[in-house]
């Protein structure tokens, strides 16, 4: 069996992290970023619906140029409605995940908080 005998100096470099991990990359901090993105995504989606039926409201016309009738106006209320909560809800998520401290937030924490975000956004989702 081999034998280390000599003491280890000072000016020696030891790696105890995880096998191929980057040097000074923390995992949560890696995955805050990716999920921080993730979300950014979905608040990018969701505004732009939104912009598109605020669009269709104020010009007071359909998808097809002919003049909404009131239940597509009701229709159009309830999707901007429900794509500047979705917006909302996931800039809230993306908040929330960078101001997590990486010094004691496990990468558990994060991914639940972006499930959590999904489910209670409603709206449109981006894979």
């Amino acid at each position: 069996m081999w034998n280390y005998n000599q003491t280890p100096s000072s000016d020696e470099l030891y790696h105890y992290g995880v096998p191929g991990m980057k040097w000074g990359v923390r995992r949560a901090t890696r995955l805050k970023s990716v999920y921080s993105h993730k979300a950014q995504k979905q608040i990018d989606f969701n505004t732009k619906l939104a912009k598109t039926a605020n669009k269709h409201l104020k010009s007071g016309k359909n998808i097809n140029t002919r003049p909404m009738t009131k239940t597509e106006r009701i229709q159009y209320r309830h999707e901007y409605d429900t794509y500047t909560k979705a917006a909302k809800a996931w800039l809230s998520a993306k908040n929330d995940i960078m101001n997590m401290n990486v010094s004691t937030v496990r990468a558990k924490d994060i991914k639940k908080r972006f499930k959590n975000a999904r489910s209670s956004a409603g709206g449109a989702f981006v894979q």
